[in-house]
């Protein structure tokens, strides 16, 4: 069999929530030795613009950051993109729906 030829890369998209603690993932990354990119895009102010009082900002949050997401992996010739949930987003999203 051929072996497969590949790299890892973890990407986070900083989407300017207020209160996000910007430094806890690149120094985890950093001391785990994990190459990373963290890219800036303030889709939080979007969200806030467009999303009606009242109603859910995840989907269109969740649209607005896998688009980024899209763009990002083309920019770094990526051909794999591997999104995640941590906990808590995981619970949220199921009682969401």
């Amino acid at each position: 069999q051929k072996a497969m030829d590949f790299s890892i890369m973890a990407v986070n998209l900083d989407q300017k929530q207020p209160g996000f603690p910007e430094h806890v993932l690149p120094e985890y990354l950093t001391q785990i030795g994990v190459p990373f990119r963290i890219y800036e895009k303030d889709t939080y102010s979007v969200v806030i613009e467009k999303t009606p009082e009242g109603k859910t900002m995840c989907s269109l949050c969740s649209r607005l950051r896998r688009g980024n997401l899209f763009s990002i992996a083309d920019e770094l010739g990526a051909t794999k993109i591997a999104l995640c949930h941590h906990q808590d987003d995981v619970l949220e999203t199921f009682f969401l729906n």
